[in-house]
Protein backbone atom coordinates (compact mmCIF):
# COMPACT_ATOMS: atom_id res chain seq x y z
CA UNK A 1 0.00 0.00 0.00
CA UNK A 2 0.80 3.54 -0.95
CA UNK A 3 2.15 5.62 2.58
CA UNK A 4 1.48 9.63 3.11
CA UNK A 5 4.90 10.99 3.09
CA UNK A 6 5.31 13.99 5.26
CA UNK A 7 7.95 16.62 4.21
CA UNK A 8 10.65 18.39 5.77
CA UNK A 9 11.21 22.39 5.65
CA UNK A 10 14.54 24.39 4.69
CA UNK A 11 14.37 27.98 6.17
CA UNK A 12 17.12 29.54 4.52
CA UNK A 13 17.03 33.63 4.12
CA UNK A 14 16.54 33.04 -0.01
CA UNK A 15 13.56 31.37 0.14
CA UNK A 16 10.13 32.91 -0.58
CA UNK A 17 7.30 33.50 1.94
CA UNK A 18 4.40 32.76 0.56
CA UNK A 19 4.95 29.84 -2.04
CA UNK A 20 5.62 26.90 -0.45
CA UNK A 21 2.91 27.84 2.09
CA UNK A 22 -0.02 28.72 -0.05
CA UNK A 23 0.98 24.59 -1.85
CA UNK A 24 0.92 23.20 1.56
CA UNK A 25 -1.62 25.14 3.37
CA UNK A 26 1.06 26.11 6.20
CA UNK A 27 -0.97 29.69 7.02
CA UNK A 28 0.71 29.89 10.76
CA UNK A 29 4.27 30.05 7.99
CA UNK A 30 3.04 32.51 5.99
CA UNK A 31 5.59 35.92 5.65
CA UNK A 32 8.53 32.82 7.11
CA UNK A 33 11.00 32.35 4.50
CA UNK A 34 10.65 28.40 2.96
CA UNK A 35 12.90 27.92 0.73
CA UNK A 36 12.83 24.06 0.46
CA UNK A 37 10.44 21.17 1.23
CA UNK A 38 12.28 17.90 1.17
CA UNK A 39 10.10 14.67 -0.08
CA UNK A 40 13.19 11.38 0.25
CA UNK A 41 15.36 9.57 2.43
CA UNK A 42 18.64 11.73 2.83
CA UNK A 43 19.76 11.67 6.15
CA UNK A 44 20.11 15.39 7.20
CA UNK A 45 16.21 16.13 6.56
CA UNK A 46 14.38 12.46 6.05
CA UNK A 47 11.00 12.48 5.64
CA UNK A 48 8.38 10.59 7.66
CA UNK A 49 5.54 8.26 6.66
CA UNK A 50 2.91 7.51 8.54
CA UNK A 51 2.28 4.17 9.59
CA UNK A 52 -0.31 3.40 12.04
CA UNK A 53 0.03 5.74 14.66
CA UNK A 54 3.35 6.09 14.14
CA UNK A 55 5.67 8.69 11.82
CA UNK A 56 8.60 6.33 10.62
CA UNK A 57 11.77 8.09 9.18
CA UNK A 58 11.79 7.16 5.27
CA UNK A 59 15.02 5.82 5.32
CA UNK A 60 14.47 4.01 8.72
CA UNK A 61 11.81 2.35 7.11
CA UNK A 62 13.50 1.64 3.84
CA UNK A 63 16.53 0.30 5.49
CA UNK A 64 14.60 -2.59 6.94
CA UNK A 65 13.98 -4.46 4.03
CA UNK A 66 15.67 -2.19 0.61
CA UNK A 67 15.22 -5.27 -1.22
CA UNK A 68 11.36 -5.23 -1.45
CA UNK A 69 10.80 -1.37 -0.95
CA UNK A 70 12.97 -0.56 -3.82
CA UNK A 71 13.29 -3.49 -5.90
CA UNK A 72 15.18 -3.35 -9.23
CA UNK A 73 16.79 0.27 -7.75
CA UNK A 74 18.24 -1.84 -4.27
CA UNK A 75 21.80 -1.12 -6.02
CA UNK A 76 21.97 1.75 -7.16
CA UNK A 77 23.09 3.81 -4.25
CA UNK A 78 24.11 1.32 -1.71
CA UNK A 79 20.45 0.16 -0.61
CA UNK A 80 19.43 3.39 0.20
CA UNK A 81 16.58 5.62 -1.86
CA UNK A 82 18.83 7.01 -4.66
CA UNK A 83 16.75 10.28 -5.53
CA UNK A 84 15.53 13.45 -3.46
CA UNK A 85 12.96 15.29 -4.28
CA UNK A 86 12.41 18.63 -3.55
CA UNK A 87 10.29 21.66 -4.09
CA UNK A 88 12.24 25.31 -4.25
CA UNK A 89 10.78 28.64 -3.67
CA UNK A 90 13.46 31.42 -4.25
CA UNK A 91 12.63 35.10 -3.82
CA UNK A 92 16.87 36.07 -3.73
CA UNK A 93 19.45 34.58 -5.06
CA UNK A 94 21.20 31.23 -4.60
CA UNK A 95 24.89 30.81 -4.26
CA UNK A 96 27.09 30.57 -7.38
CA UNK A 97 27.80 26.32 -6.97
CA UNK A 98 28.89 23.50 -8.57
CA UNK A 99 27.84 19.66 -7.67
CA UNK A 100 30.57 17.01 -7.49
CA UNK A 101 31.17 14.57 -9.97
CA UNK A 102 30.92 10.48 -7.86
CA UNK A 103 34.54 9.86 -7.47
CA UNK A 104 35.09 13.53 -5.88
CA UNK A 105 32.27 13.34 -3.71
CA UNK A 106 33.43 10.19 -2.36
CA UNK A 107 36.87 11.17 -2.18
CA UNK A 108 35.93 14.62 -0.67
CA UNK A 109 33.53 12.67 2.28
CA UNK A 110 36.54 10.20 3.35
CA UNK A 111 38.95 12.87 3.54
CA UNK A 112 36.63 15.34 5.39
CA UNK A 113 35.57 12.30 7.68
CA UNK A 114 38.77 11.65 8.95
CA UNK A 115 39.99 15.26 8.98
CA UNK A 116 37.09 14.59 12.02
CA UNK A 117 34.96 17.49 10.63
CA UNK A 118 31.29 16.91 12.09
CA UNK A 119 28.45 16.54 9.32
CA UNK A 120 27.18 20.12 10.68
CA UNK A 121 30.12 21.83 10.54
CA UNK A 122 29.35 24.95 8.89
CA UNK A 123 32.86 24.50 7.29
CA UNK A 124 32.34 21.71 5.99
CA UNK A 125 32.16 21.06 1.90
CA UNK A 126 31.22 17.44 1.37
CA UNK A 127 27.78 16.36 3.33
CA UNK A 128 27.46 13.10 1.82
CA UNK A 129 29.73 10.30 -0.44
CA UNK A 130 27.29 10.86 -3.72
CA UNK A 131 27.18 13.20 -6.86
CA UNK A 132 24.32 15.48 -7.48
CA UNK A 133 22.81 15.17 -10.89
CA UNK A 134 19.63 17.46 -11.26
CA UNK A 135 16.30 18.14 -12.75
CA UNK A 136 15.06 21.80 -12.48
CA UNK A 137 11.28 21.95 -13.57
CA UNK A 138 10.03 25.14 -13.17
CA UNK A 139 6.27 25.48 -11.26
CA UNK A 140 6.68 29.64 -12.27
CA UNK A 141 8.77 31.93 -13.90
CA UNK A 142 12.15 31.06 -12.76
CA UNK A 143 15.45 32.09 -13.79
CA UNK A 144 18.98 31.40 -13.06
CA UNK A 145 22.96 31.62 -14.43
CA UNK A 146 23.94 28.17 -15.83
CA UNK A 147 27.25 27.60 -17.33
CA UNK A 148 29.78 29.36 -19.01
CA UNK A 149 28.99 31.82 -21.94
CA UNK A 150 30.79 31.69 -25.55
CA UNK A 151 34.17 33.37 -25.15
CA UNK A 152 33.64 35.67 -27.36
CA UNK A 153 30.51 36.76 -26.13
CA UNK A 154 32.20 36.81 -22.25
CA UNK A 155 34.83 39.02 -23.91
CA UNK A 156 32.28 41.04 -25.08
CA UNK A 157 30.65 42.07 -21.91
CA UNK A 158 33.97 42.44 -20.28
CA UNK A 159 34.99 45.34 -22.48
CA UNK A 160 31.95 46.61 -22.67
CA UNK A 161 31.12 46.98 -19.02
CA UNK A 162 34.72 48.57 -18.85
CA UNK A 163 36.40 45.94 -16.66
CA UNK A 164 38.95 44.73 -18.93
CA UNK A 165 41.85 46.49 -17.00
CA UNK A 166 40.50 45.04 -13.48
CA UNK A 167 42.35 41.53 -13.48
CA UNK A 168 45.33 40.57 -15.37
CA UNK A 169 43.80 37.24 -16.01
CA UNK A 170 41.72 39.13 -18.33
CA UNK A 171 44.25 39.96 -20.90
CA UNK A 172 45.53 36.32 -21.18
CA UNK A 173 42.04 35.40 -21.89
CA UNK A 174 41.18 37.54 -24.64
CA UNK A 175 44.37 37.15 -26.69
CA UNK A 176 44.10 33.02 -26.16
CA UNK A 177 40.58 31.98 -25.17
CA UNK A 178 40.38 28.52 -24.06
CA UNK A 179 39.62 26.58 -20.70
CA UNK A 180 43.31 27.63 -19.36
CA UNK A 181 42.92 30.89 -19.91
CA UNK A 182 39.32 31.58 -18.50
CA UNK A 183 39.60 29.79 -15.46
CA UNK A 184 42.81 32.35 -14.86
CA UNK A 185 40.39 34.86 -15.40
CA UNK A 186 37.66 33.52 -13.01
CA UNK A 187 39.92 33.01 -10.67
CA UNK A 188 40.93 37.10 -10.30
CA UNK A 189 37.30 37.94 -10.26
CA UNK A 190 36.52 35.30 -7.25
CA UNK A 191 39.19 36.40 -5.14
CA UNK A 192 39.92 39.60 -6.26
CA UNK A 193 41.06 42.54 -3.69
CA UNK A 194 38.32 45.23 -1.88
CA UNK A 195 39.69 47.99 -4.77
CA UNK A 196 39.20 45.47 -7.36
CA UNK A 197 35.83 44.89 -6.28
CA UNK A 198 34.55 48.69 -5.57
CA UNK A 199 36.11 49.42 -8.92
CA UNK A 200 34.43 46.88 -10.81
CA UNK A 201 30.76 47.71 -8.67
CA UNK A 202 31.31 51.51 -9.51
CA UNK A 203 31.80 50.44 -13.57
CA UNK A 204 28.69 48.12 -13.25
CA UNK A 205 26.45 51.09 -11.60
CA UNK A 206 27.53 53.78 -13.75
CA UNK A 207 26.99 52.07 -17.08
CA UNK A 208 24.48 53.48 -19.39
CA UNK A 209 23.62 50.80 -22.03
CA UNK A 210 20.43 51.65 -24.04
CA UNK A 211 17.27 50.55 -22.78
CA UNK A 212 15.87 46.77 -23.96
CA UNK A 213 19.23 45.81 -24.98
CA UNK A 214 20.88 42.74 -24.03
CA UNK A 215 23.47 44.60 -22.26
CA UNK A 216 20.91 47.04 -20.17
CA UNK A 217 19.36 43.34 -19.19
CA UNK A 218 22.56 42.16 -17.72
CA UNK A 219 23.46 45.38 -15.80
CA UNK A 220 19.88 45.00 -14.26
CA UNK A 221 20.81 41.00 -13.44
CA UNK A 222 24.29 42.63 -11.75
CA UNK A 223 22.28 45.33 -9.98
CA UNK A 224 19.47 42.81 -8.63
CA UNK A 225 22.80 40.03 -6.99
CA UNK A 226 24.23 43.97 -5.64
CA UNK A 227 21.35 44.17 -3.33
CA UNK A 228 22.17 41.69 -0.97
CA UNK A 229 25.73 40.95 -1.96
CA UNK A 230 27.62 44.53 -2.94
CA UNK A 231 30.73 43.60 -2.85
CA UNK A 232 30.65 40.13 -3.71
CA UNK A 233 32.85 38.70 -6.55
CA UNK A 234 29.66 36.88 -7.72
CA UNK A 235 27.80 40.25 -8.85
CA UNK A 236 30.13 39.95 -11.95
CA UNK A 237 29.00 36.08 -12.43
CA UNK A 238 26.05 37.60 -15.10
CA UNK A 239 28.38 38.77 -17.59
CA UNK A 240 30.49 35.53 -18.02
CA UNK A 241 27.21 32.72 -17.05
CA UNK A 242 24.46 31.99 -19.21
CA UNK A 243 20.89 33.30 -18.42
CA UNK A 244 18.19 31.64 -18.39
CA UNK A 245 14.58 32.07 -18.18
CA UNK A 246 12.05 29.18 -17.88
CA UNK A 247 8.51 29.12 -18.23
CA UNK A 248 6.07 26.58 -15.94
CA UNK A 249 6.65 23.37 -16.94
CA UNK A 250 9.99 24.38 -18.37
CA UNK A 251 13.59 22.34 -17.55
CA UNK A 252 16.73 22.24 -17.34
CA UNK A 253 19.20 19.43 -16.71
CA UNK A 254 22.45 20.06 -14.63
CA UNK A 255 25.45 17.73 -14.39
CA UNK A 256 28.00 17.36 -12.51
CA UNK A 257 30.80 20.25 -12.83
CA UNK A 258 28.19 22.90 -14.50
CA UNK A 259 28.29 26.52 -12.87
CA UNK A 260 25.02 27.90 -11.87
CA UNK A 261 23.01 29.95 -9.43
CA UNK A 262 18.89 29.59 -9.18
CA UNK A 263 17.99 33.62 -8.80
CA UNK A 264 14.34 33.90 -8.53
CA UNK A 265 11.49 31.92 -8.86
CA UNK A 266 9.72 28.34 -7.67
CA UNK A 267 10.29 24.47 -9.31
CA UNK A 268 10.36 21.14 -8.81
CA UNK A 269 14.17 19.73 -8.05
CA UNK A 270 15.02 16.64 -8.75
CA UNK A 271 18.13 14.99 -7.81
CA UNK A 272 20.45 11.49 -7.19
CA UNK A 273 20.20 11.73 -3.02
CA UNK A 274 22.89 13.99 -2.44
CA UNK A 275 23.09 17.67 -0.49
CA UNK A 276 26.81 18.24 -1.98
CA UNK A 277 27.18 21.87 -2.73
CA UNK A 278 30.13 23.20 -3.82
CA UNK A 279 30.27 27.58 -3.33
CA UNK A 280 31.95 30.21 -4.67
CA UNK A 281 29.96 33.33 -3.87
CA UNK A 282 26.41 35.13 -3.30
CA UNK A 283 26.31 32.82 0.22
CA UNK A 284 26.95 33.58 3.42
CA UNK A 285 27.80 29.78 3.98
CA UNK A 286 30.92 28.18 3.47
CA UNK A 287 33.08 28.96 0.37
CA UNK A 288 35.39 26.82 -1.60
CA UNK A 289 36.83 28.24 -4.01
CA UNK A 290 40.32 26.02 -4.33
CA UNK A 291 37.73 22.89 -4.89
CA UNK A 292 35.43 25.13 -7.43
CA UNK A 293 38.34 25.62 -9.01
CA UNK A 294 39.62 22.55 -9.44
CA UNK A 295 36.25 20.51 -10.27
CA UNK A 296 34.66 23.10 -13.04
CA UNK A 297 34.10 23.32 -16.57
CA UNK A 298 35.76 26.43 -18.15
CA UNK A 299 34.28 25.13 -21.40
CA UNK A 300 31.71 27.53 -23.51
CA UNK A 301 28.12 25.69 -22.19
CA UNK A 302 25.26 25.02 -24.40
CA UNK A 303 22.18 24.95 -21.60
CA UNK A 304 21.16 21.39 -21.20
CA UNK A 305 17.05 22.06 -21.84
CA UNK A 306 15.24 18.80 -21.37
CA UNK A 307 12.97 17.34 -23.61
CA UNK A 308 9.07 16.45 -22.71
CA UNK A 309 7.53 13.50 -24.21
CA UNK A 310 3.42 12.83 -24.41
CA UNK A 311 3.89 9.17 -22.94
CA UNK A 312 0.04 8.97 -23.29
CA UNK A 313 -3.40 11.22 -23.22
CA UNK A 314 -2.70 12.35 -19.59
CA UNK A 315 1.15 11.99 -18.71
CA UNK A 316 4.31 13.58 -19.70
CA UNK A 317 7.91 12.30 -19.29
CA UNK A 318 10.55 14.64 -18.58
CA UNK A 319 14.04 13.32 -20.44
CA UNK A 320 17.38 13.14 -18.61
CA UNK A 321 20.39 10.84 -18.53
CA UNK A 322 20.33 10.54 -15.21
CA UNK A 323 20.08 6.83 -13.80
CA UNK A 324 19.23 7.66 -10.47
CA UNK A 325 15.95 9.13 -10.92
CA UNK A 326 13.13 9.65 -13.66
CA UNK A 327 10.22 12.23 -13.62
CA UNK A 328 7.25 13.03 -15.16
CA UNK A 329 3.74 14.73 -14.50
CA UNK A 330 0.34 13.77 -15.07
CA UNK A 331 -2.49 15.70 -15.87
CA UNK A 332 -5.43 13.42 -14.29
CA UNK A 333 -9.04 13.94 -15.43
CA UNK A 334 -10.84 10.56 -14.55
CA UNK A 335 -8.64 7.71 -13.80
CA UNK A 336 -5.34 6.19 -14.50
CA UNK A 337 -3.27 3.56 -13.89
CA UNK A 338 0.51 3.37 -13.14
CA UNK A 339 1.65 -0.11 -13.20
CA UNK A 340 4.49 -1.52 -11.41
CA UNK A 341 8.07 -1.15 -12.71
CA UNK A 342 9.44 -2.09 -9.38
CA UNK A 343 10.96 0.60 -8.24
CA UNK A 344 9.52 3.18 -5.49
CA UNK A 345 8.09 6.58 -6.26
CA UNK A 346 7.16 9.44 -4.61
CA UNK A 347 4.27 11.35 -5.79
CA UNK A 348 3.30 14.82 -4.54
CA UNK A 349 -0.32 16.67 -5.71
CA UNK A 350 0.55 19.95 -7.40
CA UNK A 351 -3.05 20.93 -7.99
CA UNK A 352 -6.31 19.64 -7.35
CA UNK A 353 -7.50 16.19 -5.92
CA UNK A 354 -7.13 12.70 -6.41
CA UNK A 355 -7.63 9.36 -4.87
CA UNK A 356 -5.01 6.46 -4.55
CA UNK A 357 -5.78 2.74 -4.80
CA UNK A 358 -9.48 3.45 -3.41
CA UNK A 359 -8.33 4.32 -0.02
CA UNK A 360 -6.45 7.39 0.11
CA UNK A 361 -6.87 10.95 -0.68
CA UNK A 362 -4.40 13.54 -1.67
CA UNK A 363 -4.84 17.25 -1.89
CA UNK A 364 -2.29 20.02 -3.10
CA UNK A 365 0.88 19.74 -1.79
CA UNK A 366 0.31 16.32 -0.06
CA UNK A 367 2.94 13.09 -1.17
CA UNK A 368 2.82 9.85 -0.73
CA UNK A 369 5.80 7.26 -1.28
CA UNK A 370 5.33 3.96 -3.03
CA UNK A 371 6.97 0.59 -2.71
CA UNK A 372 8.40 -0.88 -5.29
CA UNK A 373 6.14 -3.65 -6.28
CA UNK A 374 2.49 -1.15 -6.10
CA UNK A 375 0.80 -0.77 -9.12
CA UNK A 376 -1.04 2.93 -8.17
CA UNK A 377 -4.54 3.25 -9.68
CA UNK A 378 -5.32 6.98 -8.93
CA UNK A 379 -8.50 9.09 -9.69
CA UNK A 380 -9.47 12.48 -9.54
CA UNK A 381 -8.91 15.96 -11.17
CA UNK A 382 -4.98 17.20 -10.25
CA UNK A 383 -1.64 17.63 -11.58
CA UNK A 384 0.83 15.32 -10.05
CA UNK A 385 4.52 14.68 -10.09
CA UNK A 386 6.08 11.60 -10.11
CA UNK A 387 9.56 10.61 -9.30
CA UNK A 388 11.05 7.39 -9.85
CA UNK A 389 14.14 5.78 -9.24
Amino acid sequence: MPYRLLPTFQTYSWGDDSFIQNLCSLEDREGTPLAEMWLGAHPKAPSTIQLAEKHIPLHSYIAANPAVILGDAKDTFEGALPFLLKVLAAKEPLSIQVHPDKETAKLGFAEENRRGIALDDSKRTFKDSNHKPELMCALTDFTALCGFRAYGQIIANITSFKLEHIWEGFSAFSANPNANTLQGFFKDIMTSDELQLHDAVNRIVHFSPASGTELHELKELCLNLMEKYRYDAGVVSPLLLNYVKLKAFDAIYIEAGILHAYLNGAGLELMANSDNVIRGGLSPKHIDLERLFAISSFQPYIVGWVQVQKHDDSSYVYITPAKEFSFSLIELKGEYLLPSVNKPRIMLCLHGTFNCNDDMILSMGEAIFCDASEAMHIKGKALVAVASA
